[in-house]
């Protein structure tokens, strides 16, 4: 099956190693992803067929000529130009994906009771690390009824070390007790 955002995802990743600016393609397009995320608008412009294509192509150029490396400008338009403009954020997201698991990175996604500083955020990657043998990278959020403690979730298993985990793990067992 024919997944457009993955192919274009890794034709893009794949030009970015060629070129050797495979961290750089991935902050380009994040940073093309926070604007589009953030003007929902720009991707029913560039999907607009009441727009010329030239027009459409001329305002990629202008918003990202000075923001993007020529080639994701290139990629920009061609996806536009084959009718996928929509799919820009899912092929970024397969980028990064591409990224991460070139360079062995994954993502923590951290709750806490209270935000980390970043001395706790820096034990806590170094711990991370050790136990998933790959590069961490955190994704906290704060998440009070957590009351204490913390909750991580690191490729697809839960490590649990929060209070209220802890408080309603005594229930559960006082709850069979009792029977």
């Amino acid at each position: 099956m024919y997944d457009v955002s993955t192919e274009y995802g890794r034709a893009i990743f794949e030009l970015a190693l060629e070129e050797n600016k495979d961290k750089l393609y991935l902050e380009q397009l994040r940073e093309i992803n926070k604007l589009l995320e953030e003007n929902p608008e720009f991707i029913h412009l560039l999907c607009s067929l009441n727009i010329p294509l030239s027009e459409r192509l001329q305002v990629i150029d202008e918003v990202f000529e000075n923001r993007a490396e020529e080639y994701i400008c290139s990629f920009m338009k061609l996806i536009t130009e084959r009718g996928y403009a929509a799919q820009i954020p899912e092929c970024i997201k397969a980028f990064e994906k591409l990224y991460y698991k070139e360079h062995k990175i994954t993502i923590a996604y951290v709750k806490s009771a209270v935000a980390l500083t970043d001395g706790q955020k820096s034990a806590l990657i170094k711990k991370l690390q050790v136990y998933s043998g790959k590069n961490v990278e955190l994704d906290c959020t704060v998440e009070p009824k957590l009351i204490g403690g913390i909750s991580v979730r690191i490729d697809g298993k839960l490590l649990e070390g929060s209070i209220k985990h802890k408080i309603d793990t005594i229930r559960s067992n006082l709850q069979k007790a009792t029977l």
